[in-house]
């Protein structure tokens, strides 16, 4: 990946502050060995991540994506710890959280059995209230508030798909609740994805040889719209749409690596396409 190192934001080790969250917030979801990663920018919080080219390029790729299927998430930005190199390169991803929202992971969710912790696609089911902490209390969901956070979800799980997403841990998505109603926060941590990959940690894995997955997806109208939009999915758009907004060429090593992606999950889809109700 060539890049333009005037597009490129620097940053040195002198410049990360010791970080100790308030006693209460979003920041105590935050594992304290990250502490160390966050960095304040004209005061605001930032995360560098510094595993090289290929995550770098995942995360901007992954981006692009979540927008295609008309999902929320992080902007990273191309940047450098102390000096240009290739050992120094990551990505300066702007914190979300807001100060008058409260946020929490699927296991908040009381009917959500985080023991069925891959494919279990029948969770969608319960997300009926949620448990907030700082209130004590069960807030029910309204039914259109149920019904979109559904939907939301629907799109991460097809949009990991067909990225190949392998890191959906639950720890890796968040909600967030703003005057009583509940969205899935913005998207991130998109690195471990566009590879030959085996099934991840991620909570809501898309098994398509579990039977029971197949079918969830069978009786799902809006599953299969998703499916559909997948299967349209031009990565090579995305991928010059990346390099314009970030300023890189991407060699053809790495544009081969994330289309073999692609190929390799339409092609799951196609042999499983009578059973999906395609």
């Amino acid at each position: 990946m060539k890049i333009n190192p005037r597009q490129a934001i620097y940053l040195e080790n002198d410049f990360i502050k010791p970080f100790h969250p308030k006693a209460e917030g979003a920041w105590l979801l935050i594992e304290p060995i990250y502490y160390d990663m966050i960095y304040e920018i004209a005061g605001e919080k930032w995360i560098f991540k510094s595993k090289g080219l290929e995550y770098a390029l995942n995360e901007l790729i992954g981006e692009t994506i979540s927008r295609y299927f008309g999902l929320s998430t992080v902007h990273p930005q191309i940047a450098f710890l102390n000096g240009y190199s290739d050992d120094s390169l990551g990505v300066l991803i702007k914190v979300f959280f807001q100060d008058d929202s409260t946020y929490f992971y699927i296991d908040n969710f009381p009917d959500v059995d985080i023991a069925f912790y891959h494919h279990n696609l029948d969770n969608l089911n319960y997300l009926s209230t949620y448990y907030n902490e700082t209130l004590d209390d069960d807030i029910n969901l309204s039914a259109d508030n149920n019904e979109e956070l559904k939907k939301s979800l629907k799109r991460m799980i097809i949009r990991d798909y067909f990225a190949n997403q392998q890191d959906r841990s639950i720890e890796n998505f968040m909600f967030q609740e703003n005057n009583g109603y509940v969205s899935l926060a913005p998207l991130y941590d998109h690195e471990f994805s566009f590879g030959d990959y085996p099934y991840g940690s991620s909570f809501f894995n898309l098994t398509l040889y579990n039977a029971n997955v197949r079918r969830i997806i069978k009786n799902d109208d809006y599953f299969k719209q998703l499916i559909a939009k997948g299967m349209a999915l031009n990565l090579s758009k995305f991928i010059s749409q990346v390099e314009d907004e970030h300023h890189i060429i991407l060699d053809s090593n790495e544009k081969e690596r994330i289309t073999k992606t692609l190929k390799r999950q339409k092609k799951k889809i196609n042999s499983y396409s009578k059973d999906l109700g395609l």
